[in-house]
């Protein structure tokens, strides 16, 4: 499906914080999790949340955490794993494995900024999902 230049400028893009990972105050971090709730809950326009995961570690509790919100309310979901160009093809294999048998999702993509893997079939689901 082809999306319009105009559907796609009329389309926004959101960063929720990584919640493992960023350096910053307990208590400020601790207010993310009410924050991030209360606007995926409500936002009526959320047509895709991209799940970013690293393919080089077992998903964490909040990735499951999350993965299990999205699901049980009813929000649409891509899982992406970053870094793929850092393993090996029998490593991702199995990480991805991994991955999918963790979050209960056969649909986990693989990218690698580097390599440009999984490039297109991320644009794809974003295209379907704003068209």
């Amino acid at each position: 499906m082809k999306v319009t230049r105009t559907e796609f400028i009329k389309s926004a893009f959101t960063e929720i914080p990584g919640f493992g990972y960023a350096r910053v105050p307990r208590n400020i971090k601790s207010s993310w999790g009410e924050m991030a709730t209360t606007y995926l809950a409500k936002r009526s326009q959320l047509v895709l949340s991209i799940h970013i995961v690293d393919s080089r570690h077992e998903p964490t509790k909040l990735d499951l955490q999350l993965h299990e919100w999205l699901q049980h309310n009813d929000k649409p979901q891509l899982t992406v794993a970053t870094k793929s160009d850092k393993l090996s093809n029998n490593e991702l294999r199995k990480n991805l494995e991994r991955s999918a048998r963790v979050l209960r999702d056969d649909s986990v993509v693989a990218y690698s900024a580097k390599t440009g893997r999984g490039r297109d079939d991320i644009w794809r689901v974003i295209t379907n999902a704003i068209a």
